[in-house]
This record gives C-alpha cells, structure tokens and sequence, in this order.
C-alpha cells in the first residue's frame, strides 16, 4: 500500500534528481573561483548580504543564505484493468497522483578569510545551490 510519506519522499528524491550533479558542480566551481579574492569583491560582484561574520582569531567567516518555497506536482499514473470472454469485453481504471507536495529550497554557504579579508576556505550545503 502506498502512504503519503512514501509519495513525499517519492517527491522529494525525485526534485534532488532533477536539480542533480552538474549545477552542484558549476556552483562549487563558482565558489572555488573566489578563493584569493577579497570578500568585498565577492559582495559586490553578487549583492549578497552576509547573514552571520563571525569572528576568529586570525580572519573571520561571512554566511550567507538563500531560501524559498516552492511546489511540485506529483506524476499522475493510470492502471486499466481490461477483461473479456467471446465479443464482451469491460474493464476499470485507476488514477492516483497529480497531487501538490511543498518543497522547501535552501542554500547556505560560507567563505573564511584571513586578516586582510581575502578568502581561503569556502563551504555549501543545501538542496538548491546553483550559479546565478
């Protein structure tokens, strides 16, 4: 028997699929491409607002953060079920999904820079981080 747990998961799993490997890739690239550089530079090349600096002995650490909602429609599916004998045939069919599940988006990233601002370490986790 199908649950509705199993179908958000379905759902869930499905969304991970279709936003996969190759943006996650050009993002962390995306990242990448910023160590050495001044966090400044990174701010006002992307207009992103820190969320947190946190300090540290040697340089601090800028977090940033994206998030939104969203929603997405389960695939529908239809089982026809089709008898017969001699010139009678009937049957019965079956439609589930269609249904609207929502999604949460999020992406949290960060960048360490030394004393003189320059980054040298970054990080990301989330289901949602792309390359603007």
């Amino acid at each position: 028997m199908i649950t509705i747990k199993w179908i958000v998961a379905s759902a869930i799993i499905s969304v991970g699929a279709l936003t996969g490997c190759a943006t996650t890739e050009k993002y962390d690239a995306m990242l990448k491409s910023w160590v050495g550089h001044p966090i400044g530079d990174y701010i006002a090349a992307n207009g992103y607002t820190p969320s947190q600096v946190i300090d540290e002995a040697n340089g601090k650490i800028y977090v940033f953060n994206v998030s939104s909602h969203g929603m997405y429609q389960m695939p529908t599916t239809t089982t026809a079920n089709v008898y017969g004998t001699g010139n009678m045939a009937y049957g019965s069919a079956t439609t589930s999904g269609g249904m609207l599940v929502p999604i949460n988006y999020d992406c949290t990233w960060t960048f360490r820079t030394n004393e003189s601002g320059n980054i040298y370490q970054y990080s990301w986790r989330g289901n949602s981080c792309r390359q603007k």
